[in-house]
């Protein structure tokens, strides 16, 4: 049982994160710190309402804290929650420097805190449903996939140069996620193409990233396009894709379809909370190497974006 901080009221912390919370069994009660958007005043298990994340933070008296704040302030904030000894979730991309991490390595084990990246697409059924499907990982050889979306409004933050906005970070998670999550292990190679720039921004980019033993990954992600979500993976007996899989709406059926054998198959996958899924893991999550092993996929999922950074610093130097 936890009560759960919320750090910043964005539009992912209200849609997803607020709901998931008031759905679960795991959490005692919400506080909300906030300054550019004050929350009404509301039922269920919301207590109190901060203008101040500080304030927020010394008044605190349970045991979590959730970060969903621009990107540029992630760091700063998840160093201070974890120094006053609060577990922590931030949304992606959760880290952004390679000294919060040494930070985070240094005091982790010594308070046996669980820090979290809020990275939730493959919590839902329906991800690990198609890999199955596809014959499991030792048999996947790779996969396609995209996540496109029409253009933002200049004043969302994912459009801020200050703010370390642009579809890279935005999504890198997805990007380097797909891999990551069928074989649990770090890429060997990663290119990129096509990557557009505009307004000091990474606004689109495509992927080839070598995984080894014959397996890789490719796709295209950014924003300013038509919208599309989608993975195909593939194996030697088959293929076979899921659309929205990287957003899921939690109301929402999934519909798994593909080919194996030459034979069409399909499959629908009842709705689920990928959120509330995710959430529940962490309240609850009390052994000493599970709350170590949150912080090893925050720190792998770290390690791969700067992999997907460097690719596109390499490329755009070139041109």
């Amino acid at each position: 049982m936890a009560k759960v901080l919320l750090l910043g009221y964005s539009r992912i912390a209200q849609k997803r994160v607020i709901p998931a919370l008031q759905q679960s069994v795991n959490c005692t009660g919400i506080e909300i710190a906030s300054i550019s958007k004050v929350p009404q005043p509301t039922t269920g298990k919301v207590q109190k309402i901060y203008k101040s994340y500080e304030q927020a933070l010394e008044g605190f008296d349970g045991n979590l804290v959730y970060i969903s704040l621009p990107n540029h302030m992630h760091d700063n904030y998840l160093k201070i929650s974890s120094q006053l000894g609060y577990n922590c979730i931030v949304d992606k991309p959760a880290v952004l420097e390679i000294e919060t991490i040494k930070f985070l390595e240094l005091n982790q084990p010594k308070k046996n805190q669980v820090f979290a990246e809020s990275v939730v697409f493959m919590e839902h059924p329906a991800w690990n449903e198609l890999i199955n499907e596809v014959g499991g990982p030792e048999n996947i050889r790779g996969a396609v996939g995209s996540f496109t979306i029409p253009s933002l409004p200049r004043g969302d933050f994912r459009m801020q140069v200050d703010c370390d906005g642009g579809a890279l970070l935005d999504m890198a998670a997805y990007a380097m996620g797909m891999g990551r999550w069928l074989w649990n292990e770090p890429p060997v190679l990663v290119t990129v193409a096509g990557v557009r720039i505009d307004f000091g921004l990474i606004m689109s980019f495509s992927i080839l990233v070598d995984y080894g033993k014959g397996r890789s990954t490719a796709g295209a992600f950014g924003f300013g396009m038509e919208y599309r979500n989608q993975v195909c993976l593939y194996g030697p007996d088959g293929w076979g894709q899921l659309d929205r899989v990287f957003t899921l709406p939690a109301n929402m059926k999934a519909v798994l379809e593909g080919k194996r054998k030459n034979i069409g198959w399909s499959r629908t996958i009842e709705p689920a909370d990928s959120f509330g899924i995710f959430l529940d893991k962490v309240l609850t999550v009390t052994d000493e190497g599970l709350k170590g092993s949150w912080f090893s996929k925050m720190r792998d999922t770290f390690f791969d974006c700067q992999c997907l950074v460097d690719a596109v610093k390499k490329h755009t130097d070139q041109e």
